[in-house]
């Protein structure tokens, strides 16, 4: 009985031990958009003005396959010549991951709501997330207190890249992995019963 006991505390133990650790420490998605192709408005741009880049950073990573908004704890986006890094006006702010956890397509809109002096795009979205298809990375600006249009910049048709320091998530065959360790420790429980018989 003793040692069917240290058998299952020794398969408890390597369980414990290969089990992949849970991460402690906040995961940052970073942009680099491609540079704006065309420009919209009476007004003039600011000077600097030349392609969305930007991150933000989640507690935990994304993981395979999300597909949603998130709410993540900083953020940081710029056209070049304004950055964006608070919640102060209308914001979404939506991804989809595949199945190692990379970022594939997103909706990502910030306003600077109620001065609507600066707004940033960036877009790439397709059936998973948005129902349709759509690459575009947009600035805009704005006059106060009116918060009429007067000048833009946009990439259309051009999206840009996600890196992250998240770890890659490899699928796992968690199925065979219980069968394995369920067979195991059957294996265990009929050598102990057979020693204990006879």
């Amino acid at each position: 009985m003793v040692k069917l006991l240290g058998l299952l505390l020794a398969a408890v133990l390597l369980c414990a031990i290969t089990a992949p650790p849970a991460s402690a420490n906040s995961i940052t998605y970073t942009y680099t958009g491609n540079a704006f192709t065309t420009t919209s408005g009476t007004g003039a741009l600011p000077s600097g003005v030349s392609a969305i880049t930007g991150s933000f950073t989640m507690a935990n990573p994304l993981g395979a396959n999300f597909n949603g908004g998130i709410i993540p704890m900083s953020f940081n986006f710029t056209d070049g010549a304004s950055t964006v890094s608070t919640f102060t006006g209308a914001f979404n702010m939506a991804v989809a991951t595949d199945a190692t956890g990379a970022i594939v397509e997103w909706n990502i809109s910030i306003d600077t709501f109620p001065s609507r002096t600066f707004a940033i795009e960036t877009v790439n979205c397709g059936l998973a997330l948005c129902g349709f298809s759509l690459q575009t990375d947009q600035t805009g600006y704005f006059t106060r207190p009116l918060g009429s249009f007067t000048a833009g910049a946009q990439n259309f048709g051009s999206a840009g890249t996600w890196t992250s320091n998240a770890p890659v998530v490899t699928p796992t065959p968690e199925p065979s992995s219980l069968i394995l360790l369920g067979s195991g420790l059957l294996g265990g429980l009929g050598v102990a019963r057979r020693k204990w018989l006879g």
